[in-house]
């Protein structure tokens, strides 16, 4: 066994190689694509301290006192929606929807969201379409329907809607319909659609849909960055800080990062708490590191609460919290995390932390070996090759060291030519022995080269 170990042990905490470039936010574009004002306001405020040039706090006082009085009309402004729309303005109907969808003004209520939308969009309103289509892909205010999404994405883009275009673009990734999906953000990054200039910057960077093209991903991700936008601005980060198209800058990276990620983004959050990690680009700090975690993992985000975990696993510049490790394990897992449900199969299966429990652990390794871990899966080969708490099973054994050999593991190659050799759960199959064993060996893997000698000197 032993190859488990639990995940924390020589755990290395890396900067991601590769990013997911594409919006984390998915669908969730209702409005016309125009960035916020707080946003855009908070980015010209990093700029300016960035640069040294002093802040006026008498504008930073008249921008609230503009804010107060924007709530203060607010419910001036939803009675005179509701005015409208009850006598058809599809316009205003829309608008409304957008009240309801944000508890801007109302009481939140995705009912009312898609009752609003849907007679907008019965009267060919294609921003009344977009949010159908999305309260039908989200299913807000009624049930989902990607047929329903697709054909209501569809009509508003159609009439030139850009955060249609953009939705449009969005679920053919998911479909991995790259030409489909690239045609429909370059419509809308055409009409200056942030998001979907970034993700229309991922597909030439990755060559989805489109030839890869570095230049043109860099000049996407800097127009969006330019103008604040959060997904602009963590993607151009990772260009500069992984050395992609341009020479490596780990100190711009960090600065670009830092960007989105006092915006909110969670991906960036993270990334930034590695970089403080590791010193990537800044001075080492594992508080700040933490802090950034903690605020990724606020927001839902898996690699966060996984690393939040390792951290108080190990007591690596906090005191070691195992519970608190578990539980963030347990999140982390609970939301698929492959790495996380790992570590709680062997934590389980070694009483790491947690009882003792067989049936935990094969849980959890088997959700990690069916996203394609091959340790997950030797170890699951391991538990029932022994039958370590359940009863020995030679076929389940192969069954899961076959899947990690397939991923040319060595130990798992090892593994299954030592069972046709002894016959160990298995009827014994000494040529069949002899093709993993040689599969491993030819992997350096010096104890699969003994046993090939030992069934050398039998067959003389």
């Amino acid at each position: 066994m032993s190859k488990c170990n639990t995940e924390v042990n020589g755990k290395s905490f890396e900067r991601r190689s590769e990013s997911e470039a594409f919006s984390r936010s998915g669908i969730k574009e209702l409005a016309n694509g125009v960035i916020t004002s707080g946003k855009a306001l908070l980015f010209m405020f990093f700029l300016i301290v960035a640069s040294g040039l002093p802040v006026s706090h008498a504008a930073i006082q008249s921008s609230d006192k503009k804010l107060e009085l924007m709530k203060e009309k607010t419910s001036e402004v939803v009675q005179e929606l509701i005015s409208s729309s009850n006598r058809g303005d599809s316009q205003a109907q829309y608008q409304l929807a957008l009240h309801y969808y944000q508890g801007n003004g109302v009481e939140q209520d995705f009912g009312k969201t898609f009752q609003w939308a849907w007679k907008s969009a019965q009267q060919g309103n294609a921003n009344g379409q977009n949010v159908l289509g999305y309260c039908y892909h989200q299913g807000k205010g009624t049930h989902r329907s990607e047929h329903e999404a697709l054909k209501w994405f569809f009509l508003a883009a159609k009439q030139g809607d850009a955060a249609a275009q953009f939705n449009l673009g969005s679920i053919y990734i998911g479909k991995k319909d790259y030409k489909e999906a690239f045609k429909w953000l370059e419509l809308s990054a055409q009409q200056g659609y942030l998001s979907a200039q970034n993700d229309l910057g991922a597909c030439y960077q990755e060559g989805l849909g489109v030839s890869q093209n570095l230049e043109k991903a860099f000049e996407l991700y800097t127009q969006c960055a330019l103008q604040g936008d959060p997904s602009g601005l963590y993607n151009l980060g990772l260009i500069y800080a992984n050395g992609i198209y341009l020479e490596e800058d780990l100190k711009r990276g960090f600065t670009l990062i830092s960007l989105a990620a006092e915006q909110g983004f969670s991906d960036a959050q993270f990334d930034l708490g590695v970089m403080y990690l590791n010193g990537s680009g800044v001075q080492k700090n594992g508080e700040e590191a933490i802090k950034w975690f903690s605020l990724a993992a606020e927001q839902g985000n898996l690699d966060a609460k996984f690393h939040l975990a390792l951290i108080y696993d190990e007591g690596r510049g906090v005191q070691k919290d195992s519970q608190k490790a578990i539980k963030l394990y347990k999140q982390a897992a609970e939301g698929g995390y492959a790495s996380a449900q790992y570590n709680l199969g062997v934590m389980s299966l070694t009483g790491d932390g947690v009882p003792m429990d067989s049936q935990e652990a094969i849980r959890w390794l088997s959700l990690a070996a069916n996203q394609g871990r091959s340790d997950a899966q030797f170890n699951l080969g391991v538990i029932y090759r022994d039958g370590q708490g359940i009863p020995q099973n030679g076929s389940e054994a192969i069954k899961w060291f076959s899947l990690a050999a397939d991923q040319n593991d060595p130990l798992a190659l090892y593994s299954i030519g030592l069972m046709y050799a002894r016959g160990k759960g298995i009827e014994q199959n000494i040529p069949e022995a002899r093709i993993w064993l040689k599969r491993a060996a030819d992997q350096g893997y010096e104890d699969a080269k003994e046993i090939l000698k030992e069934l050398a000197k039998d067959s003389d």
